[in-house]
């Protein structure tokens, strides 16, 4: 088992990959149940395989670009189930999109994979806000608590940002300095 154990928190990266084309056309379908069920065993296994990697001591800067790139697929997977239902959505896409664009440009600056926990709680805020988005659609009732959840995920994603803006400025500013 010890052989293959530096495998497993990437299979579970790889199969969060996997599922995006899945989830999309379920919701394409309005198959929104499915959907709910595939997002949440995604979710659940974003916490597992890092959990495991570090657990295990098989983490890896491939493991860290692959879970990067399936949590921000998933994201967008559902995120354009949603924002054709959901318009308020939009919003999260576009911060999730300048967020990776401040990561992507950080990592080809200082080719270093760098992760914050607020990055991490709002990873966790986002994929909740998402699921419960699709309950949304299952349960138009819904909508007005989620409107509130939505917009404490923004507020969440612009923290996020703002961190990471500060956080690469002083690290840029320490290299100056050196």
């Amino acid at each position: 088992m010890n052989n293959y154990k530096k495998y497993i928190p990437n299979i579970l990266s790889s199969l969060r990959i996997i599922a995006v084309p899945i989830l999309i056309l379920l919701g394409y379908f309005e198959l929104y149940v499915p959907v709910i069920i595939i997002a949440i065993c995604c979710s659940l296994t974003d916490f597992i395989d890092g959990r495991l990697a570090r657990k295990w001591q098989v983490t890896s800067d491939i493991g860290a670009k692959l879970d990067a790139l399936a949590d921000k697929l998933l994201a967008l997977g559902l995120l354009l189930v949603l924002i054709f239902r959901i318009p308020v959505y939009l919003y999260v896409l576009l911060l999730e999109f300048l967020i990776s664009l401040v990561n992507l440009y950080n990592y080809f600056k200082t080719h270093k994979t760098n992760v914050l926990l607020i990055g991490k709680l709002k990873t966790w805020f986002v994929f909740i806000t998402l699921i419960l988005g699709v309950f949304g659609i299952i349960f138009p009732g819904f909508k007005g608590v989620l409107e509130v959840i939505v917009y404490i995920t923004i507020g969440m994603q612009f923290i996020t940002l703002i961190s990471y803006l500060v956080y690469w400025h002083k690290t840029s500013q320490k290299k100056k300095q050196i």
